[in-house]
């Protein structure tokens, strides 16, 4: 019991690190969602000229513009 103010320390340490690393997730998932429905907006607006798609080409369409997003 002699050390523990250092255990609260260490405890108190270790939780911010952990909600420090677990904030990237957060950032990050709202990002890729940006990033999906611009694929999606980005696909469709190809669809509307007139261009027909199968599912794949679709798809790879919509992967195509997240990832310049």
């Amino acid at each position: 019991m002699q050390n523990k103010g250092a255990i609260w320390v260490f405890t108190i340490l270790l939780a911010l690190a952990c909600i420090y690393q677990l904030s990237f997730s957060f950032f990050t998932s709202g990002f890729e969602k940006k990033a999906k429905v611009f694929g999606i907006e980005q696909a469709d607006s190809i669809a509307n000229t007139g261009v027909k798609f199968s599912v794949t080409q679709r798809d790879a369409v919509i992967e195509k513009y997240e990832n310049e997003y």
